[in-house]
């Protein structure tokens, strides 16, 4: 499994070099942002190069060539020599993790090496059903995934208990409904679409792929 995820380092005076603010998800702070890259193999964790952010002002004064940090997971992901790191494998058992990167550039990018992924996505992205699929046009028939789930309602939740890494948490317990559809852009073949609930508490969707 690679996992992917953005870190934002604090920055250490009020004067600094490449520091932006950024939406880190609980609110905005000031500081460099990294995109790190872990395999995870078997029971082993392989820290792999990060992934640096330039912003506009210092590419400028730098004479770099500005792109955003999906354009540079994209490149990250197309140039990735795996073999070098695992050796020889088979494509279709790699597995890309992040919750942060509905980007359906990146996940065609995950796509064409012939790898999974595991991404949350937005409730807007469009699906279909593999019925609606092979009966209906490629431009027509798609749904918002949250609306998607609403009409089959039929599809039964399935619970799911995860164990506490500490002995003083609780178990926790989630309801999931998983259905077979076609994420729209991104490649020829079904994905297994999940919408995830915490039981305890009455929380907002999580939709997966």
């Amino acid at each position: 499994m690679i996992l992917i995820d953005s870190t934002i380092h604090g920055r250490s005076t009020l004067h600094t070099d490449n520091a932006k603010k950024f939406n880190h998800g609980k609110g905005f702070v000031i500081g460099h942002q990294w995109t790190n890259i872990v395999l995870l193999l078997h029971d082993m964790i392989i820290p792999l190069p990060p992934i640096p952010f330039y912003i506009r002002r210092y590419c400028r004064e730098n004479g770099l060539g500005y792109r955003t940090e999906n354009a540079a997971v994209v490149e990250y992901i197309q140039n990735m020599d795996l073999e070098q790191y695992v050796g020889p494998h088979r494509s279709h058992e790699v597995v890309v993790a992040d919750s942060g990167y509905d980007d359906r550039k990146i996940q065609n990018a995950i796509v064409q090496k012939k790898w999974s992924f595991v991404i949350a996505l937005k409730k807007n992205r469009g699906v279909r059903s593999v019925k609606t699929h092979e009966t209906t046009p490629i431009s027509r028939g798609w749904t918002q995934v949250e609306s998607f789930f609403k009409n089959h309602r039929r599809v039964k939740w399935v619970t799911v208990r995860v164990s506490s890494s500490t002995p003083n948490k609780k178990r926790m317990e989630f309801r999931i409904r998983k259905i077979i559809a076609y994420l729209r852009y991104v490649g020829q073949a079904p994905i297994d679409l999940f919408r995830i609930q915490k039981k305890e508490r009455k929380r907002p969707a999580l939709y997966n792929c």
